[in-house]
């Protein structure tokens, strides 16, 4: 009978020993499951984190693309004021005027069609409005008017005429 014992205290301890090993394996679970828990905690703060920056970086490829499409109008504003220079029509006023017509004026070939003069503040924002000279009601002074931007400026003739002519006021 000691045999039988001995086969029976043998079996209690390696059963013992795995309920102990079940145990450490249970506990090693719990650990790994908060382990688990707090990686998925950390992942998820990351992917938050890259979604602003993505979003961060949508907006920054926007805005380069809005400075691309900005620097391509003032190329092109710049490349069409090429064919023009500023004078002034009047005392403190500038417009633009197309130089191969201030060139013509010297020589009488200038064409009574072409516009005189284009507003600066228009041209200045890439478009493009020929003033339109107009006479003041009741013996009041003449003036140029913008058709776009609807301003108006003074039409001193005799400052315009000294100034194109090359002499100061």
């Amino acid at each position: 009978m000691d045999m039988y014992l001995v086969n029976a205290l043998t079996e209690a301890l390696h059963n013992a020993q795995k309920l102990g090993g079940s145990a450490l394996a249970m506990r090693d679970t719990d650990q790994l499951i908060l382990v688990i828990a707090q990686s998925n905690k950390q992942l998820q703060t990351a992917e938050q984190v890259l979604a602003l920056h993505k979003k961060e970086l949508a907006t920054v490829h926007q805005e380069l693309a809005d400075a691309r499409q900005t620097i391509q109008q003032l190329e092109i504003a710049s490349t069409n004021r090429e064919g023009y220079t500023l004078v002034e029509i009047a005392s403190g006023v500038l417009a633009y005027r197309w130089l191969a017509q201030t060139a013509a004026r010297g020589s009488h070939k200038e064409s009574k069609a072409a516009p005189e003069f284009f507003c600066q503040h228009c041209m200045d924002c890439g478009l493009k409005s020929a003033l339109q000279h107009l006479k003041a009601e009741a013996g009041g002074t003449p003036f140029y008017h913008c058709p776009i931007c609807k301003k108006e400026f003074p039409a001193n003739l005799s400052v315009t005429r000294r100034r194109l002519a090359g002499h100061s006021a």
